[in-house]
């Protein structure tokens, strides 16, 4: 997979790190699971919770007393 992602890379012009760090997300949250007005880096951050359920459970549930997840929230756990 690394030779697929380094080709990718090289082909679009993208350092391979930043490729692998995209197709993390991206595994993690699938189209259906990502969630509108979240943005790409707060589903970065919380795409580290392993369990599934866990993780699409925590964009719809902001923070205690917000009404959104910023990217701060997210980079101090979900709630």
């Amino acid at each position: 997979m690394n030779a697929t992602l380094t080709r990718l890379a090289e082909d679009i012009g993208l350092k391979f790190n930043s490729v692998k760090s995209v197709r993390r997300v991206a595994s993690g949250w699938p189209a259906g699971r990502r969630q509108p007005g979240v943005s790409w880096t707060v589903h970065r951050v919380l795409a580290d919770i392993e369990n599934d359920e866990e993780r699409f459970a925590a964009t719809l549930t902001p923070p205690e007393g917000k009404t959104r997840w910023t990217a701060d929230d997210a980079s101090h756990g979900p709630a």
